[in-house]
């Protein structure tokens, strides 16, 4: 069985407190979207994680088509990146473990990253080079997206290496931005699974603003 898993990471910050309904309607969206292909549904392995001064695994890993409905998000608290990045990391290696144990052939692990706003922890960095770091096997690729006044190079060294940063349009208002984000992600979940297990190049099927993500393939985990 061929597995892919997939953390999607929300800021869920008090500044996002007048968008948290677009917001649930959008990861709801996803949802269904995701189990309506098939092979997509059985193949990929969601989990979502909340930060705003703290983060929490809402939802564990699980299989797109053993999932029922997802838990309604509430806004609070300030923008702690590195909560957020030690939990994924810590919760990726727990998944891994029990994939592995399970005798799953595991694709390496995804990460999408949805922030409003900027860090407010000064070690935040530490964090993200701990999950970037080489020497973690498991390590993820992330794709950052950012809307309204995120600095584009905090996205860009969250997105580096094989990931990539998207800052959607100032003109969007936020819960456009949250809908044209969440949206895209179902095209891009498929099209990475597809062209993985294919091993053929596919041209990213989303762009936003005027940047674009190659997701055509995905490695192994050694």
């Amino acid at each position: 069985m061929t597995t892919l898993p997939a953390y999607l990471v929300v800021d869920t910050s008090a500044s996002l407190a007048g968008d948290m309904d677009t917001m649930n309607q959008a990861l709801a969206d996803l949802k269904d979207s995701l189990c309506q292909d098939p092979v997509t549904a059985d193949a990929v392995r969601f989990a979502l994680i909340q930060f705003g001064s703290d983060a929490k695994e809402v939802v564990p890993l699980t299989k797109i088509a053993d999932l029922e409905s997802l838990p309604v998000l509430q806004a609070s608290g300030g923008t702690d990146f590195g909560a957020a990045f030690s939990l994924v990391h810590r919760v990726i290696l727990r998944d891994v473990a029990d994939l592995r144990q399970a005798g799953e052939r595991i694709f390496r692990p995804l990460l999408f990253f949805f922030t409003d706003g900027s860090p407010m922890d000064p070690s935040w960095r530490d964090a993200l080079r701990e999950l970037q770091a080489t020497e973690f096997r498991e390590r993820p690729t992330i794709v950052a997206f950012g809307i309204g006044s995120v600095d584009p190079s905090i996205l860009r060294a969250i997105g580096s290496g094989k990931g990539g940063a998207f800052s959607v349009s100032s003109t969007l208002s936020t819960p456009d931005a949250i809908v044209s984000i969440f949206s895209g992600l179902t095209s891009m979940l498929t099209s990475t699974f597809i062209s993985s297990v294919s091993e053929t190049g596919v041209e990213p099927p989303i762009q936003l603003s005027d940047q674009w993500l190659d997701l055509s393939s995905i490695e192994d985990i050694p």
